[in-house]
């Protein structure tokens, strides 16, 4: 699952770079240009896969706390 997750966000992030990459491109840049500057504007790819891990693990944690909420609920 792990492993099927980070490939899940490696994709959906080099997309989104790509679709920045090609709005620069539009406007004029070279390809390995527009590259550059669309991963510098994203933020740098690895702090931004760290940022979705950790809202990853904050959700997860809030539903198990809403989970045993209503466990205590329930008795």
């Amino acid at each position: 699952m792990h492993e099927r997750y980070e490939g899940d966000l490696k994709r959906e992030l080099e997309h989104h770079v790509a679709l920045l990459a090609a709005d620069y491109e539009r406007s004029g840049l070279a390809a390995k240009e527009a590259r550059r500057r669309a991963l510098v504007a994203f933020g740098g790819l690895e702090q931004v896969k760290e940022q979705c891990r950790d809202t990853r693990w904050s959700l997860r944690l809030a539903r198990a706390g809403r989970m045993l909420l209503a466990a205590a609920r329930e008795r």
